[in-house]
């Protein structure tokens, strides 16, 4: 029996490629991380965008109400697709994409883009993965709030504990807080210039851990006799927590 010439041949799945083997889709797990990357939207990857979509908007070429230009939001779509290709090796069809800007993307500004697989599912016998994507700016309001909600929430003495020796050095303000379980201290300097805080009434030889920010400053001593001096960066808060 002759096979029709114009029957559809039966799809071929390719098993590997210069980058090495395929994935394949049972080992694409729903919930998978995909990792995280730092991004900087520079000014030649904007003019890039706009001369792919041929879209040179005022907002993306000039001046916008923000301040200087900024980005087209599609722009956004490469680091999710970045950090999918890291972990997978996948090819196929881009099927559909949404997104939502909290605010606009601007030149410069590094931002950490996070991504994880959230679904997959079989379609008219074709394979679909779904991946969705968070970039957060540091340096943003949004980051502070979500930093102090956080630290709220697993430190019982910044949620209810007592205000205990509230200063003021200059334009530095530092407060501390305490409860049955912990001791912490808050200083923020409210300057546009560099401060200090004066703390006292601290337990003998007490560490001050910090917990925000993480990574900048280091950590503190009290003395013997309880006080230390916190240096205060311009328009900064710093939150400590006293242990021995």
């Amino acid at each position: 029996m002759e096979q029709d010439p114009r029957a559809p041949e039966a799809p071929t799945r390719v098993a590997a490629d210069s980058k090495g083997p395929r994935a394949q889709f049972d080992d694409i797990e729903v919930g998978r991380v995909l990792g995280e990357m730092e991004w900087v939207v520079t000014e030649e990857m904007i003019d890039t965008q706009c001369a792919i979509d041929a879209d040179y908007d005022v907002w993306y070429s000039l001046e916008s109400p923000w301040g200087g230009r900024i980005a087209p939001p599609q722009i956004s779509y490469r680091p999710p697709r970045w950090l999918l290709s890291r972990t997978f090796n996948v090819r196929g069809l881009f099927y559909r994409w949404e997104m939502e800007n909290l605010r606009p993307i601007r030149p410069g500004v590094t931002m950490r883009v996070s991504a994880r697989i959230s679904d997959k599912y079989l379609k008219n016998e074709r394979e679909f993965i779904v991946y969705e994507s968070e970039a957060r700016d540091p340096a943003s309001m949004l980051a502070f709030y979500t930093a102090m909600l956080r630290l709220r929430n697993t430190h019982s003495s910044i949620a209810t504990g007592r205000y205990v020796a509230p200063r003021v050095d200059g334009r530095t303000m530092s407060f501390q807080r305490v409860d049955a379980r912990e001791h912490t201290v808050v200083v923020i300097n409210y300057g546009d210039a560099a401060g200090s805080a004066t703390l006292a009434g601290l337990p003998a030889n007490t560490r001050l851990q910090r917990l925000y920010p993480t990574g900048a400053g280091g950590d503190a001593a009290a003395s013997a006799g309880g006080s230390v001096s916190v240096p205060a960066a311009p328009l900064s808060v710093q939150v400590f927590l006293v242990s021995r």
